[in-house]
C-alpha cells in the first residue's frame, strides 16, 4: 500500500463505484480527470481505507484510485 503525503503528486487513475462506496468517498469521476496530475492538500487515514484531499478540489478521495507520481 501506497503511503501519500501533503505535497505529493499523483495521478489519478480511474475510480470503481466500490471505491467510492468505501468510507463514502466523494465521485473522483465527476471532479478528476484520469492520467491527469493532482497534489495532495490533506490525507485522512482510517483503520480500512486512506482519503486524499487534493488541492484545488473540493471533496475526499479514496486514495487506491492515484498512484504517487513523485514530490511537488
Amino acid at each position: 500500500m501506497t503511503k501519500f503525503l501533503p505535497l505529493d503528486v499523483v495521478r489519478f487513475e480511474g475510480q470503481t463505484p466500490e471505491q467510492r462506496r468505501w468510507g463514502n468517498n466523494d465521485d473522483a469521476n465527476k471532479s478528476l480527470t484520469v492520467g491527469e496530475e493532482y497534489i495532495v492538500q490533506e490525507v485522512e487515514v482510517h483503520s480500512q481505507h486512506t482519503k486524499l484531499r487534493l488541492r484545488g478540489n473540493s471533496g475526499y478521495f479514496n486514495s487506491v484510485c492515484f498512484g504517487l507520481v513523485g514530490e511537488f
